[in-house]
């Protein structure tokens, strides 16, 4: 007997990280700019072959998730609350 199991893609894990939080977090406060500064640290670490998903959703998330210029990003995130 085997256990298949399906795997997800890159792009499949980054949709569960991200896409709950863009349709129900959105209205929060700290979420879509938490998230935005979370996709932007993904892509400067990310390989080559995943950039164009991590832009996809960094696309997708930004018009209701632009930083605010005074979002302090040096802080930890403790600091941060």
């Amino acid at each position: 007997m085997r256990l298949i199991v399906p795997q997800l893609s890159f792009a499949g894990y980054l949709g569960l990280a991200v896409g709950q939080t863009w349709r129900y977090g959105a209205e929060a406060v700290q979420v879509p700019q938490r998230r935005t500064l979370m996709l932007i640290d993904l892509e400067q670490v990310a390989r080559p072959e995943h950039q164009k998903d991590i832009e996809r959703w960094l696309d997708t998330v930004r018009p209701t998730g632009e930083l605010d210029p005074t979002w302090n990003t040096t802080m930890t995130p403790a600091e941060q609350g």
